[in-house]
């Protein structure tokens, strides 16, 4: 399928009311943060809250997934799915995880990655996201507070799942073979990369490439052979990291993150025509309330991004377009469903019309500046909108926001 088709096929869907899923991290592999999903924020009424401490919800279907850690204080971490509608828990998996990636979905299964609490022990998790079986648990070399995986299908029933450690990527394949009745689990270590991306880089995935991003450290590795390209090596190096978003249709790359000790931070776009060519198009300053977060990519293109302000840009230039005015909550990336972006503030998230950058609702809560490798508001999913407060220990539990029910 092409990605116009596939382009159309989600536009369709959205047109005629048909639920659009939200089943990773950022909305996609290249981590848009957009969605196709048509709301409109001034009919949302609160529907439910999920319990205390559960955060990061992926809606896939009539079904939210969540994670609750204590931070491997001795606490089972808990891995939940909800019914999208009222909030029945349809199943809880707890395992002794030290601070264990959020969960991704991919074809049926949610993949998380972690350490256990009372063991030298990194394990690849893989669930059953309809019973929350547990189907795999593989041991890997590292894996202790992991951003949630990239998790891409290849076809055959063979999943490659990337995930980072640090300033270390890995790659593992996981394959369901069936036997009569019986499907067994293959598990297969396919390569592993050095880079610099800081810890809190989520891997994106473009073209059979994967993108991280540490200060002043870019790099784009080879999925299928782990080779790299260090495409950008500056003047500083270590901790943080952000997410790299990744444009389809222009081939570009947007990243978010200081670049060299007298540019920080900073955006900078980049044409990607395959691992060995990656070319610098432009880069603007972006204050420093900006560091930490990454940025939405529009339907058409325009790439929005936080500071003092909410800033929208234009693709092939970088040239200021728009702006709403801040204060805006730091490491914060908007996230963008079919005409509205979602913003967040330090006590509010505020949904405004692209068209016209008119306010259309404010939603009481917030993450706020906490600083996390999750920047987001939260998701929008099937006529609805998941406020995130974030991973916190003891913390809220993330509002579920839906239409008002009929007579």
């Amino acid at each position: 399928m092409t990605r116009l088709t596939l382009a159309l096929g989600l536009t369709a869907l959205a047109s005629i009311g048909l639920p659009v899923d939200w089943p990773v991290s950022l909305a996609d592999l290249g981590r848009t943060a957009r969605t196709t999903e048509r709301v409109d924020p001034a009919t949302l009424t609160l529907q439910w809250q999920a319990p205390q401490g559960y955060a990061h919800p992926l809606v896939v279907g009539d079904t939210v997934f969540a994670i609750k850690s204590w931070f491997g204080i001795g606490i089972p971490s808990e891995f939940s799915a909800f019914d999208l509608q009222n909030g029945r828990v349809r199943w809880t998996y707890r395992r002794l995880i030290l601070q264990p990636s959020p969960p991704a979905f991919s074809e049926g299964r949610l993949y998380i990655v972690g350490k256990e609490f009372d063991r030298e022990r990194h394990v690849l998790l893989v669930l059953d996201a309809k019973t929350g079986q547990l189907l795999v648990d593989a041991e890997v070399p590292f894996a202790t507070q992991a951003p949630t995986p990239a998790v891409v299908p290849l076809g055959g029933g063979r999943t490659r799942v990337v995930f980072t450690y640090g300033n270390f990527t890995f790659a593992y394949d996981v394959q369901f073979l069936r036997f009569t009745s019986l499907q067994v689990p293959v598990v297969r270590y396919v390569w592993d990369q050095a880079g610099s991306s800081g810890g809190s880089s989520i891997p994106s995935v473009g073209q059979g490439l994967v993108f991280l991003a540490g200060p002043g450290q870019y790099q784009a590795i080879d999925l299928a052979t782990g080779q790299a390209n260090d495409f950008h090596r500056g003047d500083i190096s270590g901790g943080g990291g952000t997410t790299v978003a990744y444009d389809p249709v222009r081939r570009q790359i947007y990243v978010l993150e200081a670049y060299t000790l007298f540019v920080s931070p900073a955006l900078t776009a980049y044409r990607v025509d395959g691992l060995s060519s990656i070319t610098k198009v432009w880069q603007v300053s972006t204050g420093l309330g900006s560091a930490g977060g990454s940025v939405a990519i529009g339907a058409d293109g325009r790439v929005y991004h936080t500071g003092d302000a909410l800033f929208e840009r234009d693709p092939s230039t970088g040239a200021l377009l728009r702006t709403i005015p801040g204060p805006v909550a730091r490491a914060n990336t908007p996230i963008l469903s079919d005409g509205v972006v979602w913003l967040m503030r330090e006590t509010t998230v505020d949904a405004y019309s692209l068209s016209d950058f008119r306010l259309l609702r404010s939603f009481p809560g917030s993450r706020g500046s906490f600083n996390t490798a999750y920047d987001g508001p939260g998701v929008v999913a099937n006529g609805r909108f998941l406020l995130d407060y974030g991973l916190v220990f003891r913390g809220q539990g993330f509002t579920v926001w839906g239409p008002p029910a009929g007579p």
